[in-house]
């Protein structure tokens, strides 16, 4: 068989009890990797160092994972033989009937991914950081200035206009950098109760609704869902933002919860002129953001999070006009 030159690269720890990973074992040696056969995911941690400590450490079994410290010394987490569970730490999968040149090839995305998971990470957390602490200076230095009684009447609405912009990207940076960071982050779903999340809402959005003399009206009810509470809560800020901006003052958010069978769908109507932009660029996912999407973040955030959460995302046009937006999650 050939080697495979990169597959050198590569540690393979092989999970299973004697004889079970036989043909992975054989088809990786004999492409290249080191490979190291343990009974059970905790016997990892006694491996240490293991003697192939320069490479990407892989491990494969062909059980759930069982969490184990040893795993935050592994770089991919994947199954052979069988097609893990959708709730494990699991990452990829491999067939180990299949040829050794397929194998490496689903290791090779793998590892891809993985490195893609990482450089959105750091530009959603570490990139943020940086950029937050310049901006922090310049907002700070334009707050003392226009401050300032000494300040020129002609040069104050300058100064106001680099605060008001200064606090809307440090915003907008704030939000890109939840998503990005939700985007890589394997954040476990937990219990929802949407009913809390609405009383949140009301006191959250007093003020806002207060400047555009608008109301909202949430249903004493919001049942339970899967999710994760900070993003739900991000995913309602950013509909009921885009709600506000993009109508005249006065308008009335209503919100309806629609439970059906494995799902609850939660929709935000407004009494607005509608929405004019084309209905199929409102919800695009970040990856089909182009050059004519527009400026607003909002409803790609919104899409992503809901993605993220296991749910859907929709748009639709009431008879009786208006807009009204809509996402599901799963159902507790």
């Amino acid at each position: 068989m050939e080697k495979i030159e990169w597959l050198k690269d590569y540690a393979f720890w092989l999970v299973g009890a004697p004889g079970t990973s036989d043909v992975a074992a054989n088809w990786l040696r004999a492409a290249g990797g080191a490979v190291t056969e343990v009974s059970d995911w905790a016997m990892l941690e006694e491996l240490g160092e293991h003697d192939a400590a320069e490479r990407v450490r892989v491990a494969l079994g062909p059980e759930p994972v069982v969490p184990s410290p040893a795993l935050a010394a592994v770089a991919l987490v994947g199954a052979w033989g069988v097609r893990p569970p959708e709730d494990t730490s699991t990452r990829f999968w491999i067939d180990p009937a299949g040829t050794p040149a397929a194998a490496a090839e689903v290791l090779r995305l793998a590892s891809a991914a993985r490195r893609h998971r990482t450089e959105l990470y750091s530009v959603g957390r570490n990139l943020t950081h940086d950029l937050m602490t310049p901006l922090g200076a310049v907002m700070t230095g334009a707050a003392t200035l226009a401050g300032s009684p000494d300040l020129p009447a002609e040069d104050r609405e300058l100064v106001e206009s680099i605060v008001v912009s200064g606090r809307e990207m440090k915003h907008l940076i704030s939000r890109v950098g939840l998503m990005l960071s939700a985007s890589v982050q394997r954040t476990p779903l937990e219990e929802v109760d949407m009913t809390d999340v609405f009383w949140q809402l009301r006191d959250l959005h007093e003020a806002r609704l207060a400047r555009k003399q608008a109301q909202l009206e949430l249903p004493a009810d919001g049942g339970k869902v899967r999710g994760v509470t900070k993003w739900v809560l991000r995913i309602w800020d950013e509909l009921i933002a885009n709600a506000l901006t993009h109508n005249p003052p006065g308008r009335r958010l209503t919100v309806r919860v629609e439970p059906a069978d494995a799902v609850i769908r939660y929709v935000l109507r407004d009494d607005g002129a509608g929405v004019r932009a084309p209905k199929e660029t409102l919800l695009l996912p970040l990856h089909q953001r182009g050059s004519r999407s527009g400026r607003g973040w909002g409803l790609t955030i919104v899409e992503r999070l809901v993605a993220l959460q296991g749910g859907a995302v929709g748009y639709r046009e009431p008879a009786a006009g208006g807009a009204e937006f809509y996402f599901e999650l799963p159902r507790v």
